[in-house]
């Protein structure tokens, strides 16, 4: 079986798990964010399926700390990873989020339009 892996916080590379610096960058590995901020973090995952996945841990957690970051991420050019931000900002319960919501009801995406018509975490139909 193979051991876990983890993603450096600066480029991304994939690293050991017990590895202590990046072999592509040597930013340290050692973290004491929480898990709302990795996943925060992880919405610039440069893999879109990840991120996404990322924004729908946060909506299933309501993680008003990442409306911030939720918001910004509706911003980007990747209409998936700007969908899955504001599906996540909808099922959050905060008015910021209600507030940035009714703003995403008018974006120019389709699919951020969707996102945001049926709240919650993303759901396979």
């Amino acid at each position: 079986m193979a051991r876990p892996e983890r993603y450096c916080p600066a480029c991304y590379s994939t690293n050991g798990w017990d590895d202590e610096r990046c072999d592509q960058c040597g930013t340290s590995l050692a973290s004491t964010d929480t898990f709302d901020e990795r996943l925060a973090w992880a919405l610039d995952h440069p893999d879109t399926a990840t991120a996404m996945l990322a924004a729908d841990l946060l909506a299933r957690r309501d993680a008003r700390s990442a409306i911030d970051r939720l918001i910004e991420v509706t911003t980007s050019s990747d209409p998936y990873r700007a969908a899955a931000a504001a599906g996540a900002l909808a099922s959050v319960d905060d008015d910021r989020a209600r507030t940035a919501v009714e703003v995403l009801r008018a974006h120019p995406s389709a699919l951020v339009r969707r996102a945001v018509a049926r709240p919650g975490p993303m759901r396979r139909e």
